[in-house]
């Protein structure tokens, strides 16, 4: 067999290509197409405002945190149309060639299964179809820690994580894999605490809103917990699904073939790889283990998160952790976990195949190139149909002028905005064919409230923002008491989306003052002290510090290889 290390020009080429054509396939709309992509959680704005929410200081509890004030401030030097192409495209190229780095020690076959597989696999392609592009970033983060640690040179530097670390925090999801897979990775070595520490840095623009802010006591729905345990896609039972990279409790969101043979052939070649892999370590060299042993924690505990709440007392104990833990809602989506396991899975795959590829080449030359040929395509025969369901969620729109021209009405200090119909998650005419989070909070500049219900099959899931309730009690009652009721309670305008079967045609009470195809938008009058006027409040001091802490945590995190490498040069001076 051909060792990578032999043409290391030749192979870095080839695994970029397969990278980018993998990522390229996967993501065609984005490539091929022009605008914001739309759908589900992924939602793209031409210019996201910058405002305390997206830091977390606001009623809700701080989920996209530092997320969007991220995106805002990479909003004001491009335009969201590339912003979001580097951040879905951009994310899953670092998770791809974060796994060639992973599996340099492969042969070039193996590598190239690994970089394929680490992207076309069903947890990458289930998430990307709900839209949760930012979870994805936390994947790359874990891929990357991975690479570093396997690394012998990076390895000593431990400060090389901090980026990956920082990748991973703009979310909290996605901050406590990175970190999780960090401390394990380097827990026994030299740098454990300065790992250690960036890990905790990478969490605080997320847990400082949510310790110092009116959030800390909120409770999330227990109903959640069986709404977004992981489901079984075919027979077999949950486990042998998650065996298999999939069990997303969004059966949308799974493509066809999860349930059938190909669903039941990935399964099953996870958990050949797997016991290979261990069978591998137990009769080879013991320094092996210095990484496995921290990977496969991970991944067993990863698994272990994401299979628990499907149990009867393990949906019971997340059930109580609900009722009693304020955040403990961050572990109601179980599946995601899976991440960890996922990043095992593909590198015992690609390990497996290595070793598999070397006998055929002693033992069987003659099926050499078949059994090559046959693995560097590996990913795409488990999951042939994986476009199907992420291209109609990252296909890219043109957002209806009617936002612009509502947006230059907006832009007044002192206001609420509350969106009609009252719901999260809507499906538009111009859009595309799946439902969408309200892209509204996004577009203006004035605080924007609308309903953090979820729908979950035939349940509604309760949401945690108290303003939002507020506002909903005030909807409940009759049209003619809307105004008055919103009025005393804070809010401004309301903004109608036209296009919705459930539009509201005349608000009494209220001054239409903007009908467009798309959107109407009325005011209610001036703005008056209420129970969620204070949402509108603009920049306080503590809003302006934490953004202060945000900003010095990105350049410790971002720029700690940089500084040991001045370093490095001072000394060699």
């Amino acid at each position: 067999m051909i060792r990578a290390s032999r043409l290391p020009s030749r192979t870095t080429s080839i695994l970029a290509l397969v990278a980018t054509v993998t990522v390229g396939l996967l993501t065609w709309p984005l490539v091929a197409g022009r605008g914001y992509p739309l759908g589900r959680d992924l939602v793209f704005t031409p210019d996201q405002p910058f405002t305390p929410e997206g830091l977390g200081i606001s009623h809700a509890l701080p989920r996209a945190v530092p997320l969007d004030a991220v995106v805002a401030v990479l909003d004001s030097l491009v335009r969201g149309e590339v912003l979001a192409r580097a951040g879905v495209i951009g994310g899953l190229l670092l998770a791809a060639w974060s796994a060639a780095r992973a599996s340099r020690k492969l042969s070039l076959p193996a590598r190239v299964l690994c970089v394929g597989f680490s992207v076309w696999n069903p947890y990458v392609v289930e998430r990307l179809a709900l839209g949760q592009w930012a979870l994805l970033l936390g994947y790359a983060a874990c891929w990357g820690c991975l690479a570093v640690a396997l690394d012998e040179a990076e390895r000593r530097s431990a400060r090389r994580v901090g980026p990956w670390l920082a990748l991973g925090g703009l979310t909290p999801t996605g901050g406590l894999l990175a970190a999780g897979s960090a401390i394990a990775l380097f827990g026994r070595a030299k740098g454990r605490r300065t790992v250690l520490l960036f890990s905790v840095l990478a969490q605080l623009p997320w847990l400082l809103p949510g310790l110092l802010s009116g959030t800390r006591g909120v409770l999330s729905d227990p109903r959640g917990v069986m709404a977004f345990a992981s489901r079984t896609e075919r027979p077999g039972g949950v486990v042998w699904s998650l065996l298999g990279l999939g069990g997303i409790w969004d059966r949308s969101s799974a493509p066809l073939s999860r349930s059938g043979i190909l669903g039941h052939l990935t399964s099953a070649l996870v958990l050949c790889a797997l016991l290979g892999a261990v069978a591998l370590l137990w009769s080879g060299p013991r320094r092996r283990l210095a990484v496995a042993l921290p990977v496969a924690c991970t991944a067993v505990l990863g698994f272990v998160l994401a299979a628990v709440s499907s149990v009867g007392w393990g949906e019971r104990l997340l059930v109580e952790l609900v009722n009693e833990v304020p955040g403990a809602g961050l572990l109601r989506d179980s599946q995601k976990w899976l991440a960890w396991f996922v990043v095992a899975a593909v590198l015992a795959v690609a390990w497996c195949v290595d070793v598999s590829l070397e006998w055929v080449g002693k033992h069987l030359p003659v099926l050499s190139m078949s059994a090559v040929s046959l693995c560097v395509v590996l990913p795409l025969v488990c999951l042939p149909d994986a476009h199907r369901v992420v291209w109609p969620t990252i296909s890219p729109v043109s957002y209806p002028a009617d936002f612009d021209a509502v947006a230059a009405m907006l832009d007044e200090p002192g206001g609420v905005v509350v969106t009609l119909p009252w719901r999260s998650y809507r499906r538009f005419t111009w859009g595309n064919a799946v439902t969408v989070y309200d892209p509204a909070s996004r577009w203006f500049d004035t605080p924007v409230i609308g309903s953090d219900d979820l729908v979950v099959g035939g349940s509604t899931i309760a949401g945690e923002d108290p303003v939002s309730r507020e506002v909903a009690t005030a909807l409940a009652g009759p049209e003619a008491t809307w105004a008055s009721r919103l009025l005393a309670l804070g809010v401004t305008h309301v903004l109608v989306y036209l296009d919705d079967p459930e539009k509201v045609t005349r608000i009494p009470g209220a001054t239409r003052v903007y009908n467009g195809a798309s959107l109407a938008l009325w005011t209610l009058g001036p703005a008056r002290p209420g129970q969620v006027a204070e949402v509108g409040a603009r920049w306080t001091t503590g809003a302006r510090a934490l953004a202060l802490v945000d900003g010095v945590i990105g350049v410790i995190l971002l720029g700690a290889p940089f500084k040991l490498r001045a370093r490095r040069t001072r000394k060699g001076a």
